[in-house]
């Protein structure tokens, strides 16, 4: 499942239900980076560093990263940074920012 459509269940499914499934949706994320070089890596994680907030900038980084570096040595950073954007993406979520 593509990460757009990842997003579509995220946003159907509602902030409670991304909660539980949390873990999940970050292997489920994870799984779908390995599909892709950095080329083509590189302008999602633009698009996910100018969007994170000064307080999530570090995983907005860290999410860049992990994403060029790719490869299974990097997989435990890279489920921490998806992780933190699942959690800011609830966060803005239940704000009301998106």
């Amino acid at each position: 499942m593509s990460c757009w459509k990842i997003a579509d269940e995220m946003n159907r499914n509602g902030t409670a239900w991304c909660r539980e499934h949390r873990d999940e949706l970050v292997e489920r994320i994870l799984a779908n980076s390995r599909d892709f070089d950095w080329k083509a890596k590189l302008p999602a994680a633009m698009r996910m560093l100018m969007n994170s907030p000064a307080g999530t900038i570090k995983a907005g980084l860290d999410g860049l990263a992990v994403m060029l570096a790719g490869g299974s040595m990097v997989d435990a950073t890279v489920r921490s940074a998806i992780g933190s954007l699942i959690d800011e993406a609830i966060r803005r979520a239940e704000a009301g920012e998106v």
